[in-house]
């Protein structure tokens, strides 16, 4: 599978995912982040720098490689890579 073909996979959640609702650190390969109400972060390690400071507004979806994910607070479908 090409990385094109992996992302799009990701993006249309045939790889699956993980409903994350609480501030358990989350460990894995995600290629896309879905935030399901208003989300901030405590860690985010991958391909997004300083992402911990970032938030992201229910509805949106961020793309890229994460490694790391631990919510601060709200509610996200983390969809694997």
């Amino acid at each position: 599978m090409s990385k094109f073909d992996s992302l799009q996979s990701s993006a249309q959640g045939r790889l699956g995912g993980t409903y994350v609702a609480g501030t358990d650190v989350n460990t894995g390969s995600y290629g896309a982040i879905q935030a399901l109400s208003d989300v901030t972060f405590t860690t985010l390690t991958g391909t997004i720098t300083n992402g911990a400071s970032m938030t992201i507004s229910a509805g949106q979806i961020v793309y890229g490689y994460f490694t790391v994910v631990t919510l601060a607070g709200g509610t996200a479908i983390l969809y694997n890579a």
